[in-house]
């Protein structure tokens, strides 16, 4: 899919005006972006599949199969999260290049993949029976987490986003933290991982950490003066 997309570039590509000759973009250039946003896509994919890893190491086959279905169940809203961080990307990134103001559209990136995330952590928590319906009754065991892995997967989506943001304003202050977690998480599910709802405990924890310290990190870019001397508006 993505390699079909790149393809379909090249024919829209060519229907843009060509402008004058520039010097060409040099390797380091290349290289000084992707080492920060590889080291975002290992990052993030490490803390996306290392706890179903470790629960299947650890837990009887038949709770590993239930903690895996409720983490596959609960990434949908990563992947809704990765349509809005697609869309917030190119945005920031141009604004921050024109040097203009560009916290906005992060800020009502965030509300809004926080208020789907909301809405399918309720649906999950309320209604589990509606949700495990089309897979019958032997993930009944897989209710009372329901809520929780949603609640995980929403804090994933948010870090992500976050770490969206860095990457469009060229900042590399997001490696840290995403060392942090990944570290942070394998020790506290190898530590404790006595049945499914403890190492759903452990993701908790790992990920509210990770969207907290991000977090924390884009509350202080969002305080700094902006190049042009003036503060950002703090309200949305």
């Amino acid at each position: 899919g993505p390699l079909l997309a790149y393809g379909q570039t090249f024919l829209l590509l060519r229907r843009l005006p060509k402008s004058e000759t520039r010097s060409p973009i040099g390797f380091g250039e290349i290289a000084r972006f992707a080492t920060p946003a590889a080291a975002a896509v290992v990052g993030i994919t490490y803390l996306f599949n290392i706890d179903v890893l470790l629960a299947k190491h650890y837990l009887s086959p038949h709770d590993a199969g239930i903690y895996a279905a409720g983490a596959v169940l609960a990434r949908v809203v990563y992947f809704l999260g990765l349509t809005i961080a697609g869309v917030m990307f190119p945005e920031v990134a141009t604004l921050h290049a024109r040097d203009q103001a560009h916290f906005q559209v992060v800020d009502l990136s965030m509300l809004f993949l926080a208020a789907v995330g909301a809405v399918l952590i309720a649906v999950y928590a309320l209604l589990p029976g509606l949700v495990l319906l089309p897979y019958g009754s032997s993930f009944s065991p897989l209710r009372p987490y329901l809520g929780a892995f949603a609640l995980a997967l929403t804090f994933l989506a948010l870090s992500n986003l976050l770490v969206n943001y860095f990457l469009s304003v060229d900042s590399r202050r997001f490696v840290l933290p995403l060392l942090g977690a990944a570290i942070l998480e394998t020790l506290l599910i190898v530590a404790f991982h006595d049945s499914a709802g403890r190492i759903l405990q452990m993701l908790l924890l790992a990920n509210g950490a990770l969207l907290a310290a991000l977090g924390s990190l884009y509350l202080a870019d969002r305080l700094r003066r902006q190049p042009g001397g003036k503060v950002e508006n703090l309200t949305v």
